[in-house]
């Protein structure tokens, strides 16, 4: 008998780990070819894998973000891959890097479901997370060092259930390198170690310890490298700009200025937060990452762990940070996933097998309820890559020489970041650094190349909102470079700077 059940739970995790590893095929092939197809239509993969190309040449200046990528956030991961980097310098190396940490986490994460819930339904919460919406739009959307996140976080909960102190601090570092707010969910690790501890044996001295070591340390350490990041590292790399505190504040400028005010009203005005929380669009936020587990993840403590992330979201004036269709969402989600691992735990020595076998039925129903959902917005991304003009956008990049400075749009930029010297033409027309806060914007007088897309959906979009301002700034940028054509095949032109 001991030897079947042995035999089951090695063949589920042989599954498991399959599902995993050809799900990281399937989206490298994808995401490959949304590359070749120049499907990346946001800046982001182009910043970052700029900051990587910059890292390599020993600098972490980008001309993209025009100062220290780190004056936007606390990127520090990115010192740990410059290895990897340096080996495979292509922007397509941080896509494999977001899909590696995302799958595995995905099996980390059903290592940790089967000790606590059978390994049945570790198995269905895995396909669960790898399928939930959210995950799916942050693989579909750009990269960010902040997806790195995913891997890590499940690996910091797997150590935390093994008890294994020095692996837990180590991933938890690690962790806290990514992004500045991956602090806060450290220090909430270290608050549900206050509450809950993590020695479950009736020993006073060793509960305390346990209490100490599990929830006062880690909380501390948590906040101090929050505050550390925020206060200090930030401002410095920041010290020659106009604004040296991060931008990101006035993303809840309407709670008041700056961090003080900020905070000021966050703790002393909870009925307005409440209000300002209390929205359609939060709620419908809210129903997207725990719907798909059947809104169990509201009732398991360790959803309580990602509350950071959801006040992050939910209080900013950014529209993008209240839905599930960039990646922002899918940070939560592995708490989401814990926090049902905790319910269904529960439910499971409650209830019969049957009654449990019902609740498993209806999550897979759930899911398949909000896959059908979005599934129409997936497909619509994939068929926006079919471009006739691929060809011609990689020949007009060939006819760039290399070393060359340029100005291009969004849809060009991830393919040109081995150019030291590459420029937005989305901060020319806006007039703007978007990062540095400089205004007008100003390109360096020794710009030689320009490729332009004038059907680019960005440039299209702001000729209609703000027609006169957008045509008066693009009519400028030709008359004071003097830029004589080069190649042009219909809407796609590539300029050479005139003499």
């Amino acid at each position: 008998m001991h030897t079947k059940k042995s035999s089951v739970k090695f063949s589920s995790d042989q599954w498991a780990f399959a599902i995993c590893l050809l799900g990281f095929f399937f989206w490298s092939c994808l995401l490959t070819i949304k590359f070749d197809l120049f499907g990346f239509f946001d800046w982001d993969l182009a910043l970052y894998a700029q900051a990587m190309q910059s890292l390599c040449h020993g600098t972490t200046y980008t001309s993209l973000f025009q100062t220290s990528f780190l004056a936007d956030h606390s990127h520090y991961i990115a010192f740990l891959l410059v290895p990897i980097y340096a080996l495979f310098p292509h922007p397509l190396t941080l896509i494999y890097l977001e899909l590696f940490s995302f799958f595995a986490g995905a099996f980390i994460f059903y290592k940790i479901a089967v000790k606590a819930a059978g390994w049945m339904s570790a198995f269905v919460l895995m396909i669960i997370y790898i399928f939930h919406p959210a995950n799916v739009f942050m693989l579909f959307y750009e990269f960010h060092f902040e997806s790195l996140a995913t891997g890590f976080i499940f690996l910091m909960f797997y150590f935390w259930n093994e008890r294994k102190w020095k692996p837990f601090i180590i991933t938890a570092m690690i962790t806290m390198l990514i992004k500045e707010n991956m602090a806060l969910i450290v220090a909430m690790f270290g608050v549900y170690g206050i509450l809950f501890g993590n020695v479950p044996i009736p020993d006073t001295r060793r509960y305390w310890e346990s209490k100490w070591r599990w929830g006062g340390v880690i909380f501390g350490l948590g906040v101090i490298c929050f505050l550390v990041n925020v206060f200090i590292l930030i401002p410095y790399f920041r010290r020659d700009l106009m604004h040296t505190s991060n931008i990101y504040w006035s993303l809840y400028s309407h709670f008041g200025s700056g961090s003080q005010g900020v905070f000021h009203n966050l703790f002393f005005h909870p009925i307005a937060v409440i209000r300002e929380v209390n929205t359609v669009h939060n709620w419908k936020y809210l129903i997207d990452c725990t719907g798909p587990f059947l809104f169990l993840s509201l009732f398991g403590p360790r959803f309580l762990i990602g509350l950071p992330i959801l006040a992050q979201n939910l209080l900013s004036n950014a529209s993008s940070m209240h839905t599930i269709y960039y990646h922002y969402a899918a940070i939560l989600i592995p708490f989401a996933a814990m926090g049902a691992v905790d319910a269904l735990s529960l439910i499971k020595t409650h209830v019969r097998k049957g009654v449990y076998a019902v609740f498993i039925a209806l999550i897979i129903l759930s899911t398949g309820f909000f896959v059908r959902h979005y599934s129409g917005a997936w497909q619509i991304r994939i068929d926006s890559w079919a471009d006739p003009l691929v060809p011609v956008r990689q020949y007009m990049i060939e006819q760039i020489p290399k070393g060359t400075s340029v100005v291009t749009g969004f849809s060009f930029l991830s393919h040109l970041t081995d150019h030291q010297e590459l420029y937005a033409f989305y901060n020319v027309w806006r007039d703007v650094n978007y990062y540095t806060g400089q205004q007008p914007f100003k390109l360096p007088d020794n710009i030689q190349y320009a490729l332009i897309d004038f059907n680019d959906q960005w440039l299209l979009d702001d000729l209609s909102l703000h027609p006169d301002f957008t045509r008066s700034r693009v009519k400028d940028f030709f008359i004071k470079y003097k830029w004589v054509v080069k190649r042009r095949y219909g809407n796609i032109v590539l300029y050479e700077r005139g003499k």
